[in-house]
């Protein structure tokens, strides 16, 4: 699996975040309403017993109108968002909040087992593998997964739409193996009306239909070889151009 490395909504009365970590072999999770606080001292709304983590360490807080702020209680070690060092920060969806050797992710989702369960495995070097799907999910870059046929990586394709910026977006699967070559760049850039042969209504092809969210290409080297620069070219420039169309268009998968 490769990649070089995933919005938030207006916040509202209604709207919960959580917090989530590893504890062992399991994880833990805490809903945030209004207000919570982290570190050693008793007192915190989550207690981390770990010599890294002050006493007082780092809070979060709902302000209307605002969003979420996490804030950092002059701790002795720091608090780091994202990799940076912060005092007072806005967190967006599925932030990385780092303290000592501690990872909290936030979100505005309530995180369920699934994500749990499908990252982990008996084999120490895939389980490390897998570790690394949440930074992948936040990341805007494409993501190869390679491996044989039944390995899971469309249930890895799934997981990574649905813990990135884009899950409210949807979530566009094409089996290339299983496209006539002839229509296969109808498939995916779409056609106008009378472009060919019984194209009777213009069609927005894969890559609209997926706009804003992601596109899963399952068995992409099974592409007849003419069509893969045109899909290069939409994968770097995010634009394509329907087949008899003279205009390309802007995408976002």
């Amino acid at each position: 699996m490769l990649t070089q490395k995933l919005h938030t909504k207006k916040e509202n009365k209604q709207t919960y975040g959580f917090l989530r970590w590893s504890e062992d072999s399991h994880t833990e999770q805490r809903e945030i309403k209004s207000f919570i606080s982290l570190g050693r001292g008793g007192e915190n709304v989550i207690v981390i017993d770990d010599t890294c983590i002050s006493r007082r360490h780092f809070r979060i807080q709902k302000k209307d109108n605002e969003g979420f702020i996490l804030q950092d209680m002059d701790s002795r070690n720091g608090t780091f968002l994202n990799g940076s060092r912060v005092f007072k920060a806005l967190l967006k969806n599925n932030d990385r909040i780092q303290v000592g050797q501690r990872e909290f992710i936030f979100s505005f989702e309530r995180f369920d087992n699934h994500w749990s369960i499908h990252t982990k495995s008996k084999n120490p070097e895939w389980s490390q593998q897998l570790k690394n799907l949440p930074n992948m999910a936040r990341s805007n870059m494409p993501i190869l997964i390679t491996g044989p046929s039944g390995t899971g990586k469309e249930m890895l394709a799934k997981l990574i739409h649905r813990y990135s910026h884009r899950s409210k977006g949807p979530m566009i699967s094409i089996n290339c193996s299983a496209l006539s070559e002839s229509l296969i760049e109808s498939e995916f850039f779409g056609h106008i009306k009378g472009s060919y042969t019984g194209a009777l209504n213009n069609r927005k092809g894969a890559f609209m239909a997926a706009k804003g969210g992601s596109l899963f290409l399952d068995e992409i080297g099974d592409l007849p070889l003419h069509l893969q620069p045109k899909l290069l070219r939409a994968l770097e420039s995010q634009e394509i151009k329907a087949v008899g169309s003279d205009y390309a268009t802007k995408t976002d998968v």
